[in-house]
């Protein structure tokens, strides 16, 4: 009797054994499991806010250029071998918001050539002028940084119609930022309070007279200019000027963008007008208290404000604008030879 009490007595703790064994075994293969997801996410990638972060680190650099771009790709992709070659001494990315065609062109292109430093917005769209769609392309732009840790010193917004003609350096964009006239050349900032500039030296081309530009088509906006006033912002704190070249801190390009988004700028806006032109401008002012610099020359007193290779060389910024579109344009054929075909 004591012997069967005995064997059944084995029999039951094997048992119990047996299911202890195969319990453990079925957990460190579920924990194993779950490990090589959690490092397989961690290691690869994943999703915030719609959008692919590698590693969930911060990708850093010295200038972020944003660009908006629509024309055909052989000149624009000229105007990013410009664009690197005169910013050789500093990491950059170049960000770009193009519509459909260029943007199935480019990314073929990026991916084919193996080009770096290069991010295209993932939704391709038309911009139209004299609307909020340049402003909002920019926006999309460093909303797109954001949300994939992209991060930088400066943020600048560029146009594919601009071009470089000698190089820029971080030391040479912060002594333009903090120069006393926020300009390279010692020269006050001069308003325009004309509605045409006939001075060719002017550093800043800054519009204050509210009868004329823009102006009476961007006071038509109510709601806008309430919200302003809400936040602080007056009629006479309004400044206007262009957006290429405009050199902005990553952290006060990124109050601009929250203030646009958070306020729902774009479905408040009643009378469309140049926004890119106005809004940034007058946002960096309330910010840091000074006027905007500028790394791009408009030549605003020449025809079509386009001008010759003899003013190109004349001028101290380094990139200006406007140069045609167009591969074999003779401006850019001129500036592409003197640097061997952007070749280092």
């Amino acid at each position: 009797m004591k012997i069967l009490d005995f064997q059944k007595s084995k029999h039951i703790i094997l048992s119990l054994l047996y299911i202890i064994i195969i319990t453990l075994i079925y957990r460190l293969f579920i924990l194993q499991n779950v490990n090589n997801t959690i490092v397989k996410f961690k290691n690869v990638e994943h999703f915030k806010n719609d959008k692919i972060i590698e590693n969930d680190k911060i990708i850093e650099y010295d200038i972020i250029y944003s660009y908006t771009c629509h024309e055909n790709i052989d000149s624009f992709l000229d105007t990013l071998k410009n664009l690197f070659y005169f910013n050789k001494s500093q990491k950059i990315l170049v960000i770009i918001n193009s519509n459909d065609i260029m943007y199935n062109e480019l990314n073929n292109k990026i991916n084919t050539d193996g080009l770096k430093n290069i991010k295209l917005y993932p939704y391709p769209s038309t911009k139209k002028m004299y609307t909020y769609d340049i402003l909002n392309a920019h926006i999309q732009n460093f909303s797109y940084c954001i949300d994939n840790n992209i991060k930088s010193k400066y943020f600048i917004l560029l146009a594919s119609n601009c071009l470089f003609h000698k190089p820029i350096s971080m030391l040479y964009i912060e002594n333009l930022n903090n120069a006393k006239f926020n300009k390279s050349r010692e020269q006050p900032i001069i308003e325009n309070n004309n509605n045409n500039n006939n001075n060719n030296n002017t550093l800043i081309n800054i519009q204050t007279n509210y009868d004329v530009w823009h102006w009476p088509a961007f006071f038509k906006n109510k709601k806008i200019l309430d919200i302003c006033v809400n936040n602080n912002i007056n009629k006479n704190d309004f400044i206007g000027n262009q957006h290429e070249g405009f050199i902005l801190e990553y952290e006060i390009m990124n109050k601009i963008k929250d203030f646009l988004i958070n306020n729902n700028i774009k479905n408040n806006i009643e009378n469309e007008t140049i926004f890119e032109e106005i809004l940034p401008i007058t946002l960096y002012k309330v910010y840091t208290g000074k006027l905007p610099a500028y790394c791009c020359k408009v030549f605003w007193n020449l025809p079509n404000f386009t001008p010759t290779l003899e003013d190109i060389n004349n001028e101290e910024l380094p990139c200006f604008k406007r140069v045609e579109r167009n591969y074999n344009n003779d401006v850019r054929k001129s500036i592409r030879e003197r640097c061997n075909n952007y070749n280092s």
